[in-house]
């Protein structure tokens, strides 16, 4: 077939590389690029921050929460943002900081699942070894190093 599609042709140069290999070395991740589950842990660490401050700001129209309590939330939301942003450009210090939240989070549904709530704990357990193992992968250890 002439015009079909054709499968497995490597096309060799005068110095005998092929198209293969310079595609393989272009797939390779480089140190320092970042990881999709950095990205995922990001973004869903700026939805919270997000809803943080949506809240804190609904808090301040009347009929709303204290007013000391929902500028909080937004102070929580601004500051839960700029982890978020840290992430995203490789910071070591918000790293530091969701793995310090992250583990007293698994202290919490390990309470929960002892004490209260099983499924909550189990689910609030699982969250949080999920965000661990992707933060700490080797992938995001070249990405936060690099």
């Amino acid at each position: 077939m002439p015009f079909g599609p054709v499968v497995g042709i490597v096309a060799a140069d005068t110095l005998g590389r092929t198209d293969r290999a310079d595609a393989a070395e272009e797939e390779e991740p480089m140190a320092g690029t970042r990881p999709g589950g950095v990205t995922l842990v990001a973004v869903l660490t700026w939805i919270s921050g997000a809803i943080n401050i949506i809240a804190g700001v609904f808090g301040l129209f009347p009929g709303g929460t204290d007013f000391w309590y929902a500028v909080g939330l937004i102070i929580l939301g601004l500051v839960i943002a700029a982890v978020a942003s840290g992430l995203l450009r490789g910071s070591r210090l918000s790293r530091t900081l969701v793995t310090i939240v992250q583990v007293i989070s698994l202290i919490s549904g390990v309470f929960a699942i002892v004490n209260g709530p099983l499924w909550s704990g189990l689910g609030t357990v699982l969250i949080a070894i999920i965000v661990l193992v992707i933060l700490w992968s080797r992938r995001a250890n070249e990405f936060f190093q690099g």
